[in-house]
């Protein structure tokens, strides 16, 4: 797959006021955001830059690389971000831009490119949607469910006493065998390891996580992460990572518990999670007290492997908020 992009002044400088011109509470990406997206990422950050004879951006489709275990194969899958076209394109010249600039990156990153990534997904801004499906093959793969339950409601979770908690840890390196081993129970999960957590919520500048290790005894059972911010107008915490054993219902409930507990500590009263539309998921958050609403998103993709059609990828894909860059 292609390297990551180069970003120029000119390319910050298009980024900025595509995404001003969509949302007016948009804040400048620093450069720090910037370098974390694009230089350590475990999957890679592959993008496509289209520029014009005079060099100025037209249209940007980057991505950031990471993985799924499908039957206990790792295969690579891309996150698309960050793309758009410049504002002072009109509305035709926007379109084919954009689609050139996704059909680049499409040729040098995806199958039957060498190491190309299976499966291109994303929650996209409508505009983008609306073309993606239009002209790029894009197709909805599941619905995004939000979760909601009261910090107090959670925080009232038992805890069974041979389980515990080991807050703000480092990751341990046997977490990949302990996910490897149960995930795929559930269907094709994002893959989990040290060295992805630790990008994804350690690494990540300005922006602060709480995470904890669920253990019986000695035995690594579960994890969660946890940040305090604003979410569709409403200050809530945000589950943005959590793993359980399947079949573990006390470490489910004990999950539940220190969520609700690092909430109220951070001065919120309301958890929020996210789930895709398949799976038991759904059934067993609920009979925990979550409450389950449709959101202002979801999730499409393009799949790139003809013996994985989109439908496959559908009814499989398990995802945490974690999996999104909204979070």
């Amino acid at each position: 797959m292609g390297p990551s992009v180069e970003i120029t002044p000119a390319l910050k400088a298009a980024f900025e006021g595509a995404f001003a011109a969509l949302d007016s509470a948009h804040q400048p990406r620093s450069g720090g955001e910037w370098s974390w997206r694009t230089e350590g990422v475990p999957g890679g950050a592959p993008a496509e830059t289209l520029l014009d004879s005079e060099g100025c951006v037209q249209a940007h489709y980057a991505s950031l690389g990471t993985a799924v275990l499908w039957q206990g194969r790792r295969l690579p899958v891309a996150q698309v971000v960050d793309t758009f076209a410049a504002q002072d394109l009109s509305l035709l010249s926007k379109v084919r831009a954009f689609t050139l600039a996704c059909e680049g990156f499409v040729e040098r990153t995806c199958l039957p490119a060498p190491d190309g990534f299976v499966l291109c997904y994303g929650f996209p801004v409508r505009p983008a949607w609306r073309i993606g499906r239009a002209y790029m093959g894009y197709s909805v793969l599941q619905e995004f469910w939000r979760l909601g339950i009261s910090a107090e409601d959670a925080a009232r979770a038992e805890v069974a006493g041979d389980l515990g908690f080991e807050q703000d840890a480092d990751w341990p390196e046997d977490l990949a065998l302990l996910f490897a081993e149960h995930a795929g129970k559930l269907g094709v999960p994002f893959l989990r390891d040290a060295e992805f957590l630790r990008w994804r919520f350690d690494e990540r500048p300005g922006v602060k996580y709480a995470k904890c290790l669920l253990r019986r005894g000695q035995d690594l059972v579960g994890w969660a992460v946890l940040r305090v911010t604003t979410w569709s107008g409403e200050r809530v915490a945000l589950v943005c990572d959590r793993f359980c054993v399947p079949g573990d219902e006390a470490g489910e409930f004990a999950l539940d518990h220190w969520l609700g507990t690092r909430a109220l500590a951070g001065g919120v009263t309301h958890l929020v999670g996210a789930s895709g539309e398949h799976g038991p998921e759904l059934a067993d958050a609920q009979r925990r007290g979550w409450r389950v609403g449709r959101s202002e998103y979801c999730m499409v993709g393009r799949s790139f492997d003809p013996a994985r059609p989109v439908h496959d990828w559908a009814r499989r894909l398990r995802w945490n908020l974690g999996d999104t860059d909204l979070v």
